[in-house]
């Protein structure tokens, strides 16, 4: 009689994971909801009554983007730094960066100009602001780059970037002379989250309705750092982190169940307005927000790194091969929906001609328009791109002097 194999046991995240699977499907689902946003202001329906109000509240997806790269961006400085290591290596790091984010970039600037027509250009000065990513430090609501608003995101992304080798330098430093190296690295991240929520604190207290500073580092540094809090806890192989990581991973339900009720917090339950990005806010309501907002992308999140990352339905779902490549091009959706959404509702004017029910049927035609653009620009230009990863500047991680 044939021996019965016993079923693998669901494999659990380690301490000494390099890759995390189940991020390219919480980019995925990030991504999907930054479309819906975008395309619920598109056609008014953010102003609807009900629905409108969770549309208008999508951009909890900006927090969990900054959250997920805090958090990998991060661990491989903090596994150097309790090993032992000092590796870090600007040129490699800024390098890698740059290929991942300015070429398609471009590529969008350059549609949105002479393709969409959404943003113009006329002289060297709107090139250099515009290709530069410097508009949003000129004010989101420009006229002249309202056509590119939905990527104001990616100027602070790009600001995280830059930063985070010094800070990294600095905590190597530190932690290489410290005996409590997890502690200090804890602390550190802790300080920069308090410190982020008081200066946006200051700023939304102190500064005209909708200031744009709100939405530039270092305000937004404690989404980022939320993320590199993770990576502590997660890169640190200690009881008290095990132990830590064992609770927070032991019921992924409740972590996405707790990231769903903030949701609907800023949704119905604060009073926050909704369809129209003009509307005047109490600065405890945009203080609230930002606080529901950091706790849903770490508990968004959190099941992705610790727990058993094969079992149950949603962490199937993330896993799923559809789902994955949709995480892979999200950067391009994310880069391309919203010149796609304006067309379609606006220059095309297809939204006034759908049959009932409209709005779903014009988000899944943005959603087919944006995926096939995505799909061009990561197998045509980004991923032959990052394939120059190895070839450039820093090749090699090479000790730090």
């Amino acid at each position: 009689m044939k021996e019965e194999v016993a079923p693998s046991a669901p494999r659990p995240v380690d301490a000494r994971a390099t890759h995390f699977r189940l991020f390219d499907g919480f980019r995925a689902v990030a991504a999907a909801m930054i479309v819906v946003l975008h395309c619920s202001s598109q056609v008014g329906a953010d102003g609807w009554k009900g629905t409108g109000a969770l549309f208008a509240r999508l951009d909890i997806s900006v927090p969990i983007f900054f959250a997920i790269s805090g958090f990998l961006l991060y661990r491989p400085f903090v596994v150097d730094h309790l090993s032992g290591r000092s590796l870090l290596n600007f040129r490699a790091f800024y390098w890698r960066r740059f290929l991942r984010i300015a070429p398609a970039y471009w590529l969008l600037i350059t549609g949105a100009w002479l393709a969409f027509g959404s943003i113009h250009i006329h002289n060297l000065k709107d090139a250099v602001i515009t290709y530069g990513l410097i508009w949003p430090y000129k004010g989101i609501w420009v006229a002249k780059f309202d056509g590119i608003f939905t990527v104001w995101s990616l100027a602070v992304e790009v600001a995280f970037y830059l930063a985070l080798p010094f800070y990294a330098l600095v905590f190597g430093s530190l932690v290489a002379r410290s005996a409590r190296k997890v502690a200090l690295e804890l602390a550190g991240c802790t300080v920069l989250v308090v410190g982020g929520f008081a200066i946006y604190a200051w700023l939304v207290w102190t500064r005209p309705n909708g200031s744009p500073s709100t939405q530039w580092l270092p305000a937004q540094i404690e989404f980022f750092a939320l993320g590199m809090l993770l990576a502590v806890l997660s890169a640190a192989d200690t009881p008290t982190t095990r132990a830590i990581g064992s609770r927070l991973g032991a019921s992924p339900a409740l972590a996405w169940g707790v990231a769903a009720a903030c949701l609907a917090m800023t949704a119905w339950g604060i009073g926050l307005p909704h369809g129209s990005f003009f509307a005047v806010i109490h600065p405890g309501q945009h203080f609230a927000q930002e606080v529901l907002y950091g706790i849903a992308a770490v508990a968004f999140i959190v099941p992705g790194i610790w727990g058993p990352q094969d079992a149950g339905p949603i962490r199937r779902f993330l896993s799923n091969r559809g789902v994955q490549w949709f995480g892979l091009i999200s950067y391009a959706v994310f880069l391309w929906h919203d010149q796609w959404a304006g067309q379609l509702a606006h220059g095309w004017n297809v939204y006034s001609h759908l049959p009932w029910p409209r709005f779903a049927i014009f988000v899944g035609l943005v959603f087919a328009f944006a995926i096939a653009t995505a799909a061009i620009s990561w197998h045509f230009i980004e991923r032959p791109i990052l394939a120059l990863k190895s070839s450039g500047p820093g090749r090699r991680r090479v000790p730090r002097a």
